[in-house]
Parts: C-alpha cells; structure tokens; sequence
C-alpha cells in the first residue's frame, strides 16, 4: 500500500511536471533542482570517502537503499491501479525523480509535533527558510493557527535589523544533518549509535530490563533489539551516545551487568557500598576501564584522528570561497569529527569517573606512615600491583592513543589526574586549593576565557609559547597522569617506588629548569612593572625569556648556594644547572645598586626557611614587589603552614609593609601551589 509519504512525492512529481500551469510554480520553483543539494546520499564518491568507517555513511547508505526500495514498492504498488499506473507515466515516474521528491520532504518537512498538528508532515513554503540552530530548544517557536490556516513562527528574543532568525530542526546529528544536505562545526547534539551484546540467563533477564529504563527525555536513544527474555542467550541493545551525554546510565548499567558473575549479581550490591559503585570500586573501575577500550577501538574505526584532519579542514575553511565539492569535504570532515568528540567524550567521562572512584576508598589509617596515612593500605595491594602490571601496561598504552578531547584538554585532564592522585596520597582531596589543580571550565565567572587553568596553559604550550619549561612540565605531567590513572582503575591502588620516582624526578627538573613555570599572562604580568631586578635568579629561566620579549631586566645569583639560603643548604653547594646568558653574578647586594628597578624574588627560601629572601628585602626601597612561589594560604603545607618558598619572617615584614595587588596560578608540580603575587608599598619611601 501507499503511504502518505509517497502520495506527497506524488503530488510534488505532479505539480512540478505541469510547470507553469500548476497552482504551486512559485513554491516549486523555490526547490532545489539538484537531489545531492538536499541528501549528501547523492554525493560522489570522492567526497563521501570522507566518510569513511562512520556511522554517517552507514545513514546515507541506508537511506538510499531505503528510496530505491521505496520507489520500486510505489511501482509494483501501481500495477494494481491503471490509474495510478497512468499518472506515474505521467510525470515520469524514474527512480532519481522519486528520490527528489522524497529527499524534498525529508529535508523540508516539518513533522507533527513541530507544528501542533496530527498530520504526519506539513510543507510550509517561506518557514522552510529557515535555518538551524542546535541551542533552541525544539518546537517552542512554531505554532498551528488553526482558524486562519496558518504556521506562525514566534520570536524567541529580540532581533536587531539585519540578524537572522533561526529555529531548532530537533535534536540531530551532524549524520542527520547530513541527510538534509548540511553539517554545522562543534555539534553539541553530535552522536553515535553502539550495539551491545550482554550475555542473558533467567538471572540477569530481569536485572537487563531494569537497566534498559531510559531516562526521561531521551527514550529515543535507547532501543532493544533482542529482549533479554527467557531463552535467549544474548540480548543485543542500540544506545546512542551524545556529545553532550557521552555515558548514558543504561550503558553503564549494562556494562556493570555483563562483566559480574552470576555469584556477585545473585548476591546483589555490596553492603556499605556507594552509589557511585553498587557492586564495589574494583568492579566499578573494571568496567570503565572497559569503556575505555571500547572508546579507544570505536576511534580507530576512522581512517584518521581529529588532530591529523586539523590541517586539511582548516584549509579549506580559511579559503575566501569554496567550491561545491570542497564545502562538502568540509562537511564530512566535520561530521567525522563530530562522531569522533563522542568517542572521546565518553573516554573523558570514564576517566573523571574512575577517579571519583579514587575519593570513595577506604582504608586509610589515623596516623601517617612513611609520610601517607595510606601506606597500610598500598602495601597490602603490592601483591595486586605486581601480578596485574601487565594489565596496567595495555591500558596504559589505550590511555597514549586515546584523546579525552582536544589534544590540549586531553593533556591537561592527564596532568590533573597525576596531581589529585598526589593529593589522595597525603590526605589532601578535601584541600581548599584542591580546585587550584584542576582542568575547570573554560569560562570564568563572566563568561571571559580563563588564564589560569591547566586547559588554558595546554593551549599556550601547543602554540609553542612562552617556551620550553611548560611544554615539558605539561608532557612529564600528563605521562605521569596516564600510567597512575591505569594503575588504579585496574587494582585501586598506587605503587608507592613510582610515585616516589616521580617526586624525584620532579625535584631534578626544577633544579635544571626552573622552580616555578613562567605562562603568558605570568610574564606579562612581569613586564608591566619594569625595569625589573631578579635576584636568586637560577639559571634564568624567567630573565632570559622577558629579556628575549624586550623587556628590561637585569637578573643575578650566586655561584654557589650557602646557608642564607637555608639550614640545609651547605656553603658551596652548587645551584642550578646552566645558566641563560641574562644571568651575572650577584647576591642580596645588588638590591641597593639598582634603586630604580622593581625587585623580583622567586623561591629564594629553600623549604620556607633562610634569610636570602629578608636581606633582598631589608635592601630594597622601591614600591613595588613581584615575588613567585607559595605563600600563607597558598600552600597545601606540607613542610610549613607558610610553605616552601618564603621565610615565615619575610612573609611578615612584607604584609606589614605592602599590600597584594595583583596575582595569578602557575602551573603547580604535584603537591605544590606556585603562584606569582605583585605587591605594593602601604607608604611610598
């Protein structure tokens, strides 16, 4: 039988064959000629290997075979009705006609419960023009006046002269999209369809059921297509995956379900356990680790990543105007990525995931031993550790190649991973400077870009700038939060030999760098309150780079360290490692030489104590301070409640006389909180 649908293509053919003679020319006239401008079905071949191994090109591959077969029902449907038969002679009734007509409705259609109308489509000429917008929420803006005949299209805001005015198509993908003709950049509504396999028995058939309720808005993105009922062995589920909903809670229902053994489901949630993790954290972090893999094996479906169609797609989006076939390059390209931030969205969620798991442990002891109060519990896991190192490696290894987002995102949520893992082992989760570590938002509390946030300083040093120390502090810190992040989703545990390694390793590339990371916005900060005078320079990483801006800078240290610079600091030790050519020799006695510079100190106080820091600032007479490293309330304190890098004492006679003024983060090694403060004089000297 026919359906409505092929009668509207009928109708369409009809008038369109009939010209100017049919009472709708105008309206037809309006209609693209072309069926590849209405369904990127209808592409070449050349661009739609854009497409390759996406669940895009399944849609419009399946879309079709679905026109052709729909087109050859209406004709066999015919041969039953010598009228119906005459009148698809009659407007020449071929396959690629048929399939413009139905590519028409299904890009300009608009469906029912768009319109509030019980017809199953309405073509509305002039409503049609407009475009797509995926942040209006759907079908508020278009209303049936039922007494005039009439769509009405109602304003969501104000428009200024000259905007455009767009509506919401619904909630599609950039795979819909395409079956409309078009594709828009940073989807958030991009998605992809994953089938599932559980294994089923009388057990786990009721639990599979439960789990398979889906969440209230979002019924579409979940479907059943073998029941879990009795006798079958194995249920199979379509779940969609959203960039903006990357693990629906019937995938990790699911997933918890069919890696249990019928023992643990039987048994039921463990007693005591949270809701993060009914059956225990093992089996929670075991299944996301799962996910992982899952997510890694999906990215490798495509041909390429998104980092190596950067560069083609940014081309073609930086020409002047493209081409027809270029602007659908771009489109596929973008489509591919979208699908492609789904994957990595549901990797992220599964990492953030994995270490709230780290917060729910127990196991800790009231009394700290060997510096953690998890000690007891790490080593009663070092059996665990050993035998399941193999397994580390593997995820690991997923972790290297599989992106949480951008690269820089990916980097910076790898990086926070290794300091909140640093934090978890000295009882510091709860820290109110916990934040400080952490990726954040992008936005601040205005809706500006952030500066100071470790996504923000992964973008700094992928551009190459402001130099070397971030890029390597952002590639040691990631590697670190990849392998501790694989250690603890398999066995909720660190070994402590490596997280002690770290720590060294840590200690030695700052006293061969720098103590402190110089950013953007830090040394722009440094730059507008010259000429500047460091002291205790190091090897001059800060001094060379501002000096290499033009800012004018002279730098000094010692060449050699003493006990000014703390108890521990024998007379003679070497200092840092080579030196930038900024750097002369000086001490403390350099201050009352350069009274017309603006005194700069970072960590001259090893571990907060010493006197270096008191003697620059007894020297000094100048109104302004610019000083690097933690302070009171800047610290997690792990050494001083001052922290490592001022004397107690120069804190003090610092607030007493000056008062801070400005100050941003640095970028913070595990468990220190380096920041850079500029201070001004209470009452000019």
């Amino acid at each position: 039988p026919l359906t409505s649908q092929d009668l509207l293509c009928i109708w369409l053919l009809f008038e369109r064959s009939q010209g100017m003679e049919s009472a709708y020319a105008t309206y037809v006239a309006s209609l693209p000629v072309d069926v590849d401008e209405m369904c990127a079905s209808y592409w070449p071949s050349t661009v739609l290997q854009e497409l390759h191994g996406s669940d895009a090109m399944v849609r419009l591959e399946t879309l079709k075979d679905a026109i052709a077969a729909a087109h050859a029902r209406v004709v066999n449907a015919a041969k039953d009705c010598a009228a119906m038969a005459q009148l698809l002679q009659r407007v020449d009734f071929t396959e690629e006609r048929y399939a413009w007509a139905r590519c028409v409705l299904n890009s300009r259609q608009f469906g029912g419960s768009w319109a509030d109308t019980s017809e199953l489509g309405v073509l509305a000429p002039a409503c049609e023009f407009f475009n797509h917008c995926c942040y209006l929420p759907q079908g508020q803006y278009l209303r049936r006046d039922e007494g005039r005949g009439m769509l009405q299209v109602l304003a969501g805001r104000d428009f200024a002269e000259g905007s455009e005015a767009m509506i919401s198509y619904g909630r599609l993908s950039c795979a819909q999209m395409l079956e409309r003709g078009f594709a828009i950049e940073a989807n958030p509504e991009d998605a992809v369809e994953l089938i599932m396999s559980v294994k089923c028995n009388d057990l786990r058939c009721p639990l599979l059921l439960e789990a398979g309720r889906t969440e209230i808005g979002r019924e579409e993105d979940f479907e059943w297509r073998v029941l879990p009922v009795c006798g079958v062995s194995e249920a199979e589920a379509r779940i969609v995956l959203r960039k903006n909903h990357p693990l629906p809670a019937a995938l990790l229902s699911l997933s918890r379900i069919d890696s249990l053994q019928d023992a643990q489901l039987s048994a039921g949630p463990q007693p005591g356990s949270c809701a993060r993790a009914p059956f225990g954290l093992l089996a929670e972090t075991t299944v996301l680790s799962k996910l992982l893999r899952i997510a890694g094996a999906m990215q490798g479906r495509y041909g390429t990543s998104n980092i190596e169609d950067d560069e083609p797609l940014q081309q073609l989006c930086n020409q002047e105007e493209m081409t027809v076939s270029e602007a659908r390059r771009a489109m596929a390209v973008q489509t591919c990525r979208g699908e492609k931030a789904v994957f990595a969205a549901l990797a992220d969620e599964a990492v953030l995931q994995i270490m709230a798991c780290l917060e729910a442990l127990e196991g800790r002891t009231s009394e700290s031993t060997a510096g953690t109060v998890w000690w007891q519990y790490l080593q009663s896991k070092s059996d665990s550790l050993h035998s399941m190192h193999s397994q580390v490696i593997t995820l690991f290894q997923c972790l290297n190649a599989l992106p949480l987002g951008t690269a820089a995102h990916t980097q910076a949520r790898h990086a926070q991973n290794c300091s909140l893992a640093f934090l978890w082992l000295h009882n510091l989760l709860g820290h109110p400077l916990r934040y400080k570590v952490c990726v954040g938002t992008r936005e601040g509390c205005h809706g500006a870009k952030r500066h100071d946030d470790l996504a923000s300083w992964a973008d700094e040093a992928a551009s190459g700038d402001p130099g070397v120390p971030l890029a390597n502090f952002l590639a040691k810190m990631e590697m670190w939060g990849r392998y501790l992040l694989a250690q603890f989703a398999v066995t909720n545990a660190f070994a402590l030999k490596d997280m002690n390694a770290m720590q060294m390793e840590t200690i030695s590339i700052r006293n061969s760098s720098s103590w402190s990371i110089p950013t953007n916005i830090a040394l722009s900060m440094l730059a507008g309150h010259m000429p500047l005078l460091e002291i205790g320079g190091g090897n001059g990483t800060w001094a060379q780079l501002l000096k290499d801006k033009g800012v004018d800078i002279v730098c000094f240290d010692t060449s050699s360290g003493d006990t000014t610079y703390g108890p521990q600091v024998e007379a003679g030790t070497a200092l840092m490692g080579s030196r930038c050519p900024v750097v002369q020799s000086g001490g403390p006695e350099q201050v009352a030489m350069h009274p017309e510079r603006t005194l700069v100190l970072m960590w001259p106080d090893y571990h907060g104590e010493g006197s270096f820091g008191i003697e620059c600032f007894r020297a000094y007479k100048g109104n302004h301070l610019v000083l690097v490293g933690e302070w009171t309330g800047r610290t997690f304190g792990l050494v001083h409640p001052w922290g490592q890098s001022f004397s107690q004492e120069f804190q003090q006679c610092v607030e007493a006389d000056f008062e801070e003024v400005q100050h941003c983060a640095l970028p913070q090694w595990p468990l220190f909180c380096d920041h850079l403060s500029v201070w001004k004089r209470r009452s000019p000297l």
